[in-house]
C-alpha cells in the first residue's frame, strides 16, 4: 500500500487538458436560452442552441460575439459534448486532497476524496 503525501505549493498534473474544440471562446453556452439578472460582464463569447432565446440584456456588457441560435453556436454544443464524453471517460491519474490551499493545478482530469 502506497502513501500519497502534499506539499503546498505543489503543481499536480493529472492528464493532459481536455481539448473543447470551439467550444472554447464561449464564457457561456447554454441549450434553452440565456437570462440575465443585473449589470453583468462577460468576457468571451456567449451563444444558445437549439433554444435562442435571450433576455435582461440590456445590462450585460459583452466582450465577445454573441452567437445566439447560430451554426456557430451548434458546433461548440457539439464540441462540448465530445469534451464531457472525453473527460467523463478519463481515469484520474492523481489523487489531490480536499483542501486545494496553496495547490496550483494544471489542466486535466482530477479526482478527490469526498469532503
Amino acid at each position: 500500500m502506497g502513501t500519497s503525501m502534499f506539499f503546498a505549493g505543489t503543481a499536480f498534473a493529472a492528464q493532459g487538458p481536455v481539448n473543447l474544440g470551439t467550444a472554447g471562446s464561449f464564457a457561456v453556452l447554454a441549450g434553452s436560452g440565456i437570462t440575465n439578472t443585473g449589470a453583468t460582464t462577460v468576457s468571451g463569447d456567449i451563444g444558445t442552441f437549439p433554444t435562442p432565446s435571450e433576455t435582461g440584456f440590456g445590462s450585460l456588457t459583452l466582450s465577445g460575439a454573441n452567437h445566439d441560435g447560430d451554426a456557430v453556436t451548434q458546433g461548440a454544443k457539439n464540441d462540448l459534448v465530445s469534451a464531457y464524453n472525453d473527460a467523463a471517460g478519463r481515469t484520474p491519474v492523481t489523487h489531490i486532497p480536499v483542501e486545494l490551499g496553496g495547490s496550483t493545478l494544471l489542466p486535466g482530469v482530477y479526482t478527490s476524496p469526498a469532503p
